[in-house]
This record gives C-alpha cells, sequence and structure tokens, in this order.
C-alpha cells in the first residue's frame, strides 16, 4: 500500500459520488450523504489506494491508532455501513474483500490533487500491476514502514508476493461466479501454492472452489476435504476452511453430529462471518430447527444486509416452515434488491401456494413460463399451476425439483426415483426434502425414509 498522506487530493470522484477530504464531505449526484468518523475516514483510505490492497492492520493503525477496541468486529461494522452507503448492489461494487487481508476499492476513481499525484488505475490495471504493488506493499511491511498491530494466529505467515498476488486474483475472479470462473479461479488458487505452499488461505480458496464447481468444473468433494484439511494444518484458526469441513460433513456425508460441531467451532473463530452463519442456518433447518435457522440468516443479513442470495434463501426457509407470510415480506424486500432477478421472480411462488393463495401463485408461475420463452394460453389458476410443474418436467432441472414436480402431478414412482437419484448423486437439496410440503405423504413411505438423510427431524411442526 502506498503512503499519499502528504500529496492526498483535495478531492475523489468516483460513480455518482464525489468525496472531499478537506471538507470531509460526501455527496452523490450534488446532494450531501451522511458519511462522518470513521467511515468517512476509511473511505478516504481506500480511495487514497484504490486498486491496491489496503490491510486490516493498516486499516487498524489509520482509525484506531491509540485505542483498544474489538478491531475485527469495528472493520467489519465501518466496512458494512460503507456499502450501505454507496448503496452497493450486485450491479455496482465499490468495495472488494480479500478475506483475512483487507480490501481492495474497486470502482474507477479520478482525482484533483493540489500537487501532482500518482496515476488512478481501475481495479483491472491494478490486478495486471499486482505483483510489483503487492511485493512493494509486502516489503515496506517487512521493514516496519507500517505501525502494524501484533497479528492474529491467522496472519502470521505472510505469503510470498507472487503467492499473495495470484491468490488475491483467484479469489476476486471466484467470486464472480461467472461462467469459466470456477476452473481458472482453481488454477489461480493452485499457482499461489505453488509459489507457497505454507499458504494457508490458498489451500483454503482451493477447498472452496472445488466445493461448489461451476458450469466448467465439477465438484470434487473428495479434493476439497484434503485441501481444508491441508489449509488447517497450517493454520488451526482458519475458520473459513472449518467452514468448509462443517459443509462436507453436512451435505454431504450426512453426518449431523460432526456437521453441528464444526459449524459451532467455526462461528467461535469468526463471528462475524456471514458465509459461516449462512451455511450453519441450512444445516440447522434441515436438522428441525427452523426458528435458529431464521436467527441465524437475520443475523447474516444484518451484517450484510444487501445480499440478495441470503434474502432469498431466508425466504425459502421461512416458507418451509410454514412461516409464508413473513416469507412474503421477505420476498418483498428481495425484490428491491434484485428487481427483475429469476430468483426475485421465484420468491414467492412457494409462500403464496402455501397460503394457497392459487390465483397469485398461478400469475407468477405464468411469468416464470414465459420468461422462460414458454407460451402460456390463457387458462384457469389451477391448469396454469398444473401447466408450470409440466413444464417444470421438461426443463431437465435437478432431481429434487423434478421430484418436487413429480409429486405436485401426483405420479408417485416417478417421485421416488428422481429422489433416489438425488441420492445417489448426493444432491444438496437431499437434506431439505423431507421439508417439502410435496413430499410430506411420503414420510412414512420405505423407499423415502431410506434415502431422506434427516428424515428423523421431519416431524419438526411446519
Amino acid at each position: 500500500m502506498t503512503d499519499r498522506s502528504i500529496t492526498r487530493p483535495i478531492v475523489y470522484t468516483f460513480g455518482a459520488f464525489e468525496l472531499d477530504t478537506r471538507n470531509k464531505t460526501l455527496m452523490r449526484d450534488g446532494n450531501s450523504v451522511a458519511c462522518t468518523g470513521q467511515r468517512f475516514e476509511l473511505l478516504a483510505l481506500l480511495l487514497d489506494n484504490a486498486g491496491e490492497l489496503v490491510r486490516r492492520e493498516t486499516i487498524r493503525s489509520s482509525l484506531w491508532p491509540d485505542r483498544h477496541v474489538a478491531y475485527d468486529l469495528a472493520i467489519n461494522g465501518c466496512v458494512r455501513d460503507l456499502r450501505q452507503i454507496l448503496g452497493e448492489n450486485s450491479d455496482e461494487i465499490f468495495i472488494k474483500t480479500v478475506p483475512k487481508h483487507g480490501y481492495v476499492f474497486v470502482a474507477e476513481v479520478t482525482a484533483k490533487s493540489p500537487v501532482p499525484a500518482l496515476p488512478r488505475i481501475g481495479f483491472v490495471g491494478a490486478l495486471a500491476a499486482s505483483v510489483t504493488v503487492l511485493a512493494v506493499a509486502i516489503g515496506l511491511w517487512a521493514m516496519g514502514a507500517f505501525n502494524f498491530s501484533a497479528p492474529t494466529p491467522s496472519n502470521l505467515h505472510n505469503p510470498s508476493d507472487a503467492a499473495l498476488a495470484a491468490y488475491v486474483r483467484a479469489q476476486s475472479l471466484y467470486e464472480t461466479h461467472q461462467p469459466g470462473s470456477a476452473e481458472r479461479a482453481s488454477a489461480l488458487f493452485r499457482d499461489a501454492i505453488g509459489h507457497d505452499e505454507n499458504y494457508a488461505l490458498a489451500w483454503a480458496g482451493l477447498a472452496d472452489s472445488l466445493y461448489y464447481g461451476g458450469t466448467d468444473l465439477p465438484p470434487d468433494i473428495d479434493a476439497s476435504r484434503q485441501a481444508a484439511t491441508h489449509a488447517l494444518r497450517l493454520d488451526p484458526t482458519l475458520a473459513r476452511a472449518v467452514l468448509r469441513q462443517a459443509d462436507i460433513a453436512f451435505a454431504h456425508d450426512w453426518d449431523s453430529t460432526r456437521a453441528a460441531a464444526l459449524f459451532e467451532q467455526a462461528l467461535a473463530l469468526d463471528p462475524g462471518d456471514v458465509t459461516i452463519r449462512h451455511s450453519y442456518s441450512a444445516f440447522l433447518l434441515a436438522t428441525g430447527q427452523p426458528d435458529r435457522a431464521s436467527e441465524e440468516l437475520s443475523a447474516a443479513l444484518a451484517i450484510d444486509p444487501l445480499s440478495a442470495v441470503m434474502t432469498s434463501d431466508l425466504a425459502w426457509t421461512q416458507s418451509l416452515s410454514g412461516q409464508h407470510e413473513a416469507a412474503l415480506e421477505t420476498c418483498a424486500i428481495l425484490a428491491e434488491l434484485a428487481p427483475g432477478d429469476a430468483r426475485s421472480l421465484a420468491c414467492s411462488l412457494r409462500p403464496l401456494l402455501g397460503l394457497g393463495r392459487l390465483t397469485e401463485a398461478a400469475s407468477i408461475a405464468r411469468q416464470i413460463m414465459t420468461a422462460g420463452d414458454h407460451n402460456v394460453p390463457a387458462m384457469t389458476p389451477t391448469d396454469t399451476l398444473a401447466a408450470f410443474w409440466t413444464w417444470r418436467l421438461q426443463t431437465g432441472e435437478n432431481p429434487v425439483g423434478l421430484a418436487i414436480a413429480y409429486a405436485r402431478s401426483g405420479d408417485v414412482p416417478a417421485t421416488l426415483g428422481a429422489l433416489e437419484r438425488a441420492y445417489a448423486q448426493r444432491h444438496r437439496l437431499l437434506p431439505f426434502v423431507h421439508l417439502y410440503p410435496e413430499f410430506r405423504a411420503l414420510l412414512d413411505h420405505p423407499r423415502f425414509q431410506a434415502i431422506a438423510p434427516f428424515g428423523a427431524h421431519a416431524r419438526i411442526s411446519i
């Protein structure tokens, strides 16, 4: 990171915003935006180093040099507030998180400086020059140029500059979830490990990319498990790697006892990590604890209120728990966060069905089919919904989705056959099948009981 305090520009502009460092004001389209105290100072610090990694330790020493505070929670809270102030959403990202390292301001920035200042480069340009930039940053750090506080255990290992550069590129690419990104991110995580085999975060990133896979990279659970285990050998405090082990124990091994212990361990290591709370909520729902599941998702959304994925999952959790009115309210929030998104469109279908509001459910079903380039003639709500389930069967979606469609059409043998295929694939929706109302009539069926991993929890009140 570069120290620009001497030649700090007076005004930064990015997107619709203008930040004046001398008068300590933030404007959006000419209107004043409330941004004061540490939030303003953090934004100014990120803008001072736009396109570059600003380490968490630097943020600590800059914002709280002589105060004893819970730094990690304070930094997380400041970043969360800044994202809300700037109105971040899935279409406009200003601040990119580099887990365990810090943050990068990724939007294009221009500056008016009282004296010549260093040129601004965007995030793409920064990545192209990342080896040089990161080498300088790490070199200054090693020489004690920054007054960092004592490192936490997970930061004791300082990766090589090439390893850190590869990791930053891999993590940024992986988080785009674009076609082809999983395979390229996995290769870059391996590249980081090749530069520094003791880099625990790179092993954890590799575990993530192998676990989820992508359109170009099938999930490899065994390899993901091995990578997470290796990451924890290097750094037993790495919550991200513990989370990956917890997810595998839950969604693949179907070992609820081990999964519960690992989720609790991950939370104890990093209680502010929304990903841990998000995954833990799914486990709690599957194991008959819907209220706690909603609480964990709500806590995660308090940290990251702009997450469309978590908002959608909260609605799904509420609906499967029988809280259909609450689910509809959450769906309304999702529609504001991600207008026009397919997830937003489909969100309210299940709660509407649960409430018996068939006319409204049929309208949503019609919109979904129309968005899928399927022409739907005028018909009754009941016939529209029947056509929707038939259409879902023809689209060839995942086996659990097919089982739901078969169950809605009353075809029990086909329903059980689809669920057995999901069982053979270790499909990640299978732990929740005992919660779907479509399968309620099958709870006592021997074939259903043989494939429902957490079927013993099917008697919760929903």
